[in-house]
């Protein structure tokens, strides 16, 4: 995989960018350094292609919302764009962050635009499927853990404690499958367990069940009989029930006629009182009616002097609306004039006070500038020797802290120098001690040894010849027959032949004998001078660790003094003359041995005593000089500040006084618009007076009508009262005519009820239909208790049937059960037989994998190490990394070795577990020595060469790369713009 590009927009540093497009930074393949001060944005391109390729979020121990890490300050939303090829494909991948953001995840194809995936789900998916990883947790831990480790973490997985090592590697080893498949079984078990357990209780209760309706089957049978027995003697009771019931219906059908006949009867009696009473009722209102019109008739002249004063009423309140209304106009036509006069006067004396306050900023102003330019004199005429002495006092600082870190330094790279020279002495006096006439006596031995062996295995080997050729002539003669001419002969004696046989095999095991001591000697005397050829390479390798570590004191002690201290002494001594003479610095010898280096260490020694005193005086001069100019700088400051500040105040009193001329000018305007507004509203007054005059005798006119209506309101009120009642007098004199007619009729009707109703009582018995009924009712009595019997019977043997079925139902289940316990055993002892394997199969591949990494990471290291090694990866106990020669585990390694170590490691499991063919390096050369660094910077540019990694992308801002890189990119950030991208090469 090789990514392209990346645009971050209002993602932390990186701001809208001067397009308002964002910013893009361009990657090309093979190795890409990332170039900038801290906190210029470098980390933030890391993460944003974790988040947006790798789905990996920002791994810290607090955890932070994405929206508050990713976004700028301020910022609602923002975006982050990525393109990369991967598999002769190229894509851009789309994401959106923040509250207000309206970009919805996706993956564009950038050779048609189509889009791949769209929505956080879909990306996932896609991405997982286009890296080849089963899940997105696989493709955050490659990520976090490998291809983009944090700044300063890539070593910390191989020097952590065993439990964090396992929950580090085994993920990416796909090991942890093992222990989560072993520790995941356990709650099958337990489950399996509980099961089982829950059957057997089951089971036990179906057992219960069972003995309790052992008796159903006979129980059910005699219920069966008892309720066919019950069913009989209803049907029976059921048909003498029907003939009683018969009759009763005949006798109740008579008896219904004659109350038919009474009831008939009595409603015709009722029928006649009724329109009796109706006749009255109608001859009572007619008379009402009547009476309502002679009061109409009465009423009528005071009705039409009510209305008509009604009328007359209603103008007249109509004008009175009218001069209610031209009242309140000339009301508030009065309230506005005063209030228009009350702000004319108001303006006047604002107007007045504006020139006050315009009079006074003017004396202001004369003074403030007569100060600024007192203040800008005394600035001006010392200002070039002040900026000079700025300067020098700056490079004086700077000296002063050069001197400083090269004091401090001494004592360190004094202490380093002895342990050299110790380590110089111990290296000198263990190769005086090495006698090499050792290892060539050794080899005369192993020569000679050698040579016995192989004149004892070439005697070996003939006398085996020797008996292969006798045991064939032996085999061949014991028949008679002449091993030349083939033919049968007595001239050969086998008896001899076998006793040259025997003679034979014995010289034979004395040669074997001799030939495996021989070999004994020869295998110890070879180990003996390998032993001695090994000693004399390790021996040959001190000599040039010794020849190194001496040249290396050499350099450093003539390297002590560096020309830049002694151009800063230089410096300091020209810029203030109470300094000192620095003491002069030992000059060392070329020469190499001890005991010229251990003068040139005594000479050092007194030299940076000499150099600590020299500063201390230094210092004090120094730091007094560089306070007294501070002081002055300060005092300097202020008149400065004094100076802005004035030139504010008079700008600020210029631009207060034209606003102060500005509301003068508004306020004289606003007076003469309100004594023109305060006309206008006087003549609106005038006229609305010569309006209201038309209105001088409305109120006596009204007066005048209300009066007429209170006269006539009693005649008013009889005639509405009683014309409704008097419209009624011709319709209740019909009703009358019409309810005396109604009246005779019914009077007959009742006279034939009469006669049939005494018909119908001459032909019923009421005696005969009690008797019938008291019958009919005791065989009813009996039919229900047979019937309450028969359902009980039923009830009592269904509940029966049902313990029946429960018997029948509780035995299935108990061979159910009985099934399913044997099943769960069996599944507990599968389980407990996969858990076994499971647990048994993991460490060993775990060492598998561990062994084919290591045998990749040793390649790689031996690529960038000046010294062969070998290297073993350990799975048990700890996942632990060994060295060879040594037996060195990583710990032990120096820090520079420490990294190149795990950056082997991690590019080997870069090409096992991924094959993407790309990794990022954020800082690798953290926490490294200057004089290590280069080193380190060329074995990571080999390390990639040796990976045959596609792309690099390394993060670092310091000197370590120059000139090793084609393509650098370098970002600078402002408080103006954000992060931006300064050049790419």
């Amino acid at each position: 995989m090789i990514i392209h590009s990346i645009r971050l927009k209002n993602i932390k540093s990186y701001a809208e960018g001067p397009e308002g497009n964002g910013v893009t930074v361009n990657f090309q393949a093979g190795v890409n350094r990332i170039a900038g001060k801290n906190g210029h944005g470098k980390t933030t391109l890391i993460e944003s292609l974790g988040y947006a390729l790798f789905l990996t979020r920002p791994e810290f121990e607090e955890h932070f919302d994405l929206t508050t890490y990713f976004l700028r300050a301020g910022k609602k939303a923002g975006e982050i764009d990525a393109t990369f090829s991967h598999g002769g494909d190229a894509y851009r991948i789309e994401r959106g962050l923040g509250s207000q953001n309206k970009r919805r995840s996706k993956v564009v194809q950038l050779s048609d635009g189509s889009t791949c995936a769209e929505g956080d789900e879909d990306v996932s998916r896609f991405l997982c499927r286009l890296l080849q990883f089963p899940c997105e947790s696989s493709l955050r831990e490659l990520f976090w853990k490998l291809v983009g480790v944090k700044q300063g973490r890539l070593t910390w997985a191989f020097d952590s404690k065993p439990g964090d090592a396992k929950k580090f590697f085994e993920p990416l080893l796909d090991v942890a499958v093992f222990r989560e498949c072993f520790d995941g079984l356990k709650p099958a078990i337990d489950r399996f367990g509980q099961m089982c357990h829950e059957q057997e209780k089951i089971r036990a209760g179906l057992d219960e069940r069972i003995r309790e309706r052992s008796n159903s089957p006979e129980v059910v049978e005699l219920m069966r009989r008892q309720v066919a027995q019950l069913e009989q003697e209803l049907a029976a009771l059921k048909e003498s029930w029907k003939t009683a019931r018969e009759k009763v219906a005949q006798l109740e059908v008579a008896d219904e006629a004659v109350k038919t006949a009474e009831r008939m009867s009595q409603e015709g009696r009722n029928a006649l009182e009724l329109a009796a009473q109706r006749c009255i009722e109608a001859a009572k209102r007619f008379q009402d009616a009547k009476g309502a019109s002679e009061r109409v008739a009465a009423a009528a002249p005071a009705h039409r002097a009510y209305e008509q004063a009604e009328a007359a009423l209603k103008i007249l309140r109509n004008r009175q609306v009218q001069q209610k209304r031209l009242e309140n106009e000339r009301s508030a036509a009065a309230c506005h004039k005063v209030e228009v006069d009350g702000k004319g006067q108001a303006a006047s004396r604002q107007a007045e006070l504006y020139l006050t306050q315009k009079d006074a900023l003017e004396s202001t102003l004369a003074a403030l500038r007569t100060r600024w330019n007192v203040a800008t004199n005394i600035l001006a005429e010392n200002r070039i020797n002040f900026e000079q002495r700025k300067l020098a006092a700056r490079d004086a600082e700077n000296n002063r802290a050069c001197l400083r870190h090269f004091t401090a330094g001494l004592s360190p790279s004094l202490e380093g120098q002895g342990k050299t020279l110790g380590n110089i002495a111990a290296l000198t006096g263990e190769l005086a001690a090495w006698d090499p006439g050792t290892l060539t006596s050794a080899r005369v031995r192993e020569a000679s040894a050698e040579e016995a062996v192989q004149n004892l295995r070439r005697e070996v080997a003939g006398l085996r010849g020797d008996h292969k050729t006798l045991s064939a002539q032996l085999a061949q003669i014991r028949g008679g027959t002449c091993p030349f001419l083939k033919e049968q002969c007595r001239q050969f004696d086998a008896s001899r032949v076998e006793a040259d046989l025997q003679q034979l095999n014995a010289a034979i095991q004395s040669a074997e004998h001799n030939f495996k001591a021989a070999e004994c000697v020869y295998r110890a005397a070879k180990v003996e001078t390998t032993r001695l050829q090994g000693q004399e390479a390790a021996l040959m390798e001190k000599a040039r660790h010794l020849q190194a570590l001496s040249q290396e004191f050499v350099d450093r002690a003539a390297g002590l003094l560096p020309e830049a201290v002694l151009v800063a002494i230089d410096s300091l001594t020209v810029w203030d003359s109470g300094i000192a003479k620095f003491p002069a610095a030992p000059k060392p010898a070329p020469d190499t041995a001890l005991i010229t280096l251990q003068q040139t260490h005594a000479d050092t020694v007194v030299f940076v005593e000499q150099a600590k005193a020299w500063w201390q005086d230094a210092d004090a001069v120094i730091h007094a000089k560089l306070t007294a100019f501070d002081d002055e700088a300060t005092r300097r400051a202020k008149t400065e500040q004094d100076v802005v500040n004035l030139q504010t105040q008079v700008a600020r009193c210029q631009e207060d006084m034209a606003k102060l001329g500005t509301e003068e000018k508004r306020q004289h305007e606003a007076v003469l618009r309100f004594h023109c507004e305060s006309a206008e509203i006087s003549k609106r007054l005038a006229a609305l007076d010569d309006q209201l005059q038309a209105y001088a005798l409305l109120e006596e006119e009204i007066s005048r009508q209300e009066q007429i209506q209170v006269d006539h309101r009693t005649g008013f009120q009889q005639y509405l009262g009683s014309k409704p009642l008097a419209e009624q007098l011709a319709a209740r004199q019909a009703d009358l005519q019409r309810l005396q007619d109604e009246e005779l009729v019914a009077a007959g009707a009742s006279m034939l009820l009469e006669s049939a109703l005494q018909t119908a009582m001459e032909d019923f018995d009421p005696q005969a239909l009690a008797v019938a009924r008291k019958n009919c009712e005791e065989m009813n009595g009996a039919v229900t208790r047979h019937t309450a019997h028969l359902e009980y019977a039923k009830v009592d043997l269904q509940r029966e049937e049902k313990r029946f079925l429960d018997w029948q139902e509780a035995w299935e289940k108990r061979d159910q059960t009985k099934r399913e316990i044997n099943r769960l055993q069996a599944a507990i002892e599968l389980t407990d037989l996969a858990r076994d394997v499971l647990k048994n199969s993991a460490p060993a591949v775990a060492q598998h994998l561990c062994t084919r990494v290591g045998a990749q990471a040793q390649q790689i290291f031996n690529r960038i190490n000046p010294d062969p090694v070998e290297l073993e990866w350990k799975a048990e106990p700890r996942y632990s990394l060994c060295l060879t020669p040594g037996n060195r585990r990583f710990a032990m390694l120096s820090g520079g070795e420490q990294t190149k170590l795990a950056l082997s490691m991690t590019l080997a499991m870069i090409h096992e577990f991924s094959g993407l063919r790309f990794c990022i390096f954020d800082e690798p050369t953290y926490g490294v020595d200057a004089d290590s660094r280069q080193k380190l910077a060329d074995a990571i540019l080999d390390a990639q060469d040796a990976a045959g990694l596609d792309q690099v992308l390394l993060v670092s801002h310091d000197d370590a790369f120059d000139g090793k890189i084609e393509h650098a990119i370098l970002l600078r950030k402002t408080a103006a713009h954000g992060t931006e991208v300064v050049f790419t090469q």
